[in-house]
């Protein structure tokens, strides 16, 4: 009987721990659908142009165009740093520490776009692109999110 409490507030406590790390998500770093965009208040507007596939060597190349609209009344210079890949990424990794940025300079109220892949196994996984926008000149973090969808027919 003893064990069975025991086993029972191990499961709970998990049960605890993952809802905590469910909150931290889409408090830290909202997680957007593929098809709608982000807007940022104040700051700027995100979403993604396009979605396409084709077949790699170990799987399925899901690739994208992010447009970043400039919501400020000045200039922005930007670094973009991006992680993709097939499961969710955990909310205490750093997108800057996962790719070289891109540098991303908007005008006040202007767009700019770029783009990026990763590899799923098949057509129709969930894929996960994290955004990460920060201040070229101080590395401030402006904006932080992640893209969900499925990747598309060939």
């Amino acid at each position: 009987m003893r064990r069975r409490s025991t086993a029972a507030k191990a499961l709970t406590g998990i049960a605890a721990l993952v809802a905590l790390a469910a909150v931290t998500v889409l408090v830290l770093r909202p997680v957007v659908p593929a098809d709608e965009s982000h807007d940022d208040d104040g700051f700027g507007y995100v979403q993604l142009l396009s979605i396409s596939s084709s077949p790699a060597p170990d799987g399925v190349e899901v690739s994208w165009s992010v447009e970043f609209i400039n919501k400020t009344g000045g200039e922005l210079h930007l670094e973009a740093y991006s992680n993709c890949g097939p499961r969710v990424l955990l909310p205490w990794n750093d997108a800057a520490s996962e790719s070289e940025p891109t540098s991303v300079t908007v005008p006040a109220g202007q767009a700019t776009s770029w783009g990026d892949s990763c590899t799923v196994e098949q057509i129709r996984d969930r894929f996960f692109y994290e955004l990460d926008l920060r201040e070229r000149d101080g590395n401030d973090p402006k904006m932080n999110l992640v893209f969900t969808g499925l990747a598309p027919y060939l």
